[in-house]
């Protein structure tokens, strides 16, 4: 990764230093087939480590199936949200690069929304050095749906991200180092009821949004506003179509 587009991701990440509450709020969660599918062969009181684990929307899904988790993100913020939902979860403040946790810790490690804020090389080097010996990582990316043409234009309007990488997972690919094996994938198509209300404040838990001017913010919301009131002038709720991208790796 160059240093210019390192610093760009970065900046957009430091944008969700704040505004857990939106987040938690607002943004989808993980299907439960995706999920099944990345803990696949990972036994019920392993040790798993969410990394970029936000206020904990995959982070649930880890704990409900019987894991004993850590999670870890750079916001604090994000953590207490966290925190106050799953209140028996260990924390850390950390990154992908510099997770904190000891040599050998976990049995799996997931990045759930989050590995396109980790630089790749050092992330990898991190990763495998939190495993244990036949550990596995996992990682997952929510996409709407942009084969819907009122998805795309939603999206267009967001500045969030459409297109090929949106729908084909091998777009987001993980790139690992020379420690991991194969990475194997799967995609899931599924929807999200929503409030229409909801689906129009969406758009300020989006990186591009929270890291915009006052008047880039206003421009935007005004936007989607006259959007939504033209693509749905007579319903309350929607679905909000979603692929869903997942991947694995176990350790060489």
């Amino acid at each position: 990764m160059s240093s210019q587009r390192s610093e760009s991701f970065r900046r957009l990440g430091s944008a969700f230093a704040a505004g857990g509450d939106g987040y938690e709020r607002l943004r989808p969660g993980y299907p439960d087939d995706a999920v099944s599918w990345m803990v696949e062969g990972t036994p019920a009181g392993a040790v798993v480590a969410d990394v970029g684990a936000g206020t904990g929307k995959f982070t649930a899904a880890l704990v409900n199936r019987g894991f004993e988790v850590c999670a870890i993100d750079p916001s604090a913020d994000m953590l207490d949200q966290l925190s106050r939902l799953l209140p028996g979860v260990a924390t850390r403040v950390g990154t992908g690069e510099a997770t904190g946790l000891p040599d050998d810790a976990a049995d799996l490690v997931t990045f759930a929304q989050s590995w396109h804020w980790v630089e790749p090389a050092a992330g990898s080097i991190e990763t495998a050095r939190v495993l244990k010996p036949g550990g596995r990582a996992a990682w997952v990316w929510n996409f709407m749906d942009v084969r819907e043409p009122w998805v795309a234009e939603l999206a267009a309007i967001w500045h969030t991200v459409g297109g090929d990488q949106a729908t084909n997972r091998m777009r987001n690919l993980p790139v690992l180092g020379t420690g991991f094996g194969p990475v194997t994938s799967v995609t899931i198509d599924w929807a999200q009821p929503m409030l229409l209300a909801d689906l129009a404040e969406l758009v300020t838990t989006r990186s591009y949004y929270r890291s915009a001017s006052p008047t880039e913010r206003n421009q935007i919301d005004a936007d989607v506003a006259a959007f939504l009131c033209a693509q749905f002038p007579a319903v309350d709720t929607i679905r909000l179509p979603y692929r869903t991208h997942c991947f694995r790796a176990g350790l060489a």
